[in-house]
């Protein structure tokens, strides 16, 4: 027989033996992509398991990002500081501005930050206060709070109008991105 019919003849069984070689060595390592109805995982869970609540809807991350002004930047005041978000309905959105100088984190609406629905926000926003702070340095901060947390009562005890200022960041609230940023000029009404 020439040598290339006893290489056709052979193959078969070397396919064969690759086969069995490749299901051995699945089933040692525990990789059978075969399995039983008894074997295969349920797609619900048992009726009587009632510690774990089957949620077809993830709940959102909070989440944010500055859009403008930009990390660094040289800004005029007042301006409107824009960004988008995702926060789940018990959080709202708060931006605190903290300058350099100064130890104390300053809340700057009277109410949380209003998030359209394609998580577009903006915030109107006095930097500093007046030209005797052009070119001071100042820290913005995106933070998610809970709905009725620290922010909210501490907010409730001022007089009505009044800005709340902060020792810290609460310790309630999650930090979603920061910014440095320094006034230009400002432009707005106050005096030093």
């Amino acid at each position: 027989m020439p040598p290339r019919m006893r290489l056709r003849s052979l193959l078969p069984w070397v396919l064969g033996a690759i086969l069995v070689g490749v299901m051995g060595f699945g089933a040692i390592w525990g990789f059978s992509g075969i399995r039983s109805s008894s074997e295969r995982q349920p797609d619900k869970l048992p009726a009587g398991n009632t510690n774990v609540q089957e949620s077809r809807t993830p709940t959102p991350v909070s989440s944010a990002v500055f859009r403008y002004p930009p990390d660094g930047e040289t800004v005029d005041s007042p301006l409107t500081v824009t960004g988008i978000a995702t926060l789940p309905s018990d959080k709202a959105l708060w931006l605190l501005l903290k300058p350099d100088d100064n130890p104390l984190y300053f809340v700057t609406t009277i109410s949380d930050i209003d998030v359209d629905q394609s998580g577009t926000w903006g915030s109107p926003l006095r930097l500093g206060r007046g030209p005797c702070d052009e070119g001071r340095t100042f820290k913005l901060y995106v933070i998610a709070a809970p709905r009725g947390g620290i922010i909210d009562q501490e907010k409730a005890r001022l007089p009505s109008g009044q800005y709340l200022h902060l020792e810290a960041i609460p310790s309630d609230s999650l930090q979603l991105a920061k910014i440095e940023i320094t006034l230009g000029k400002y432009t707005s009404e106050s005096q030093c």
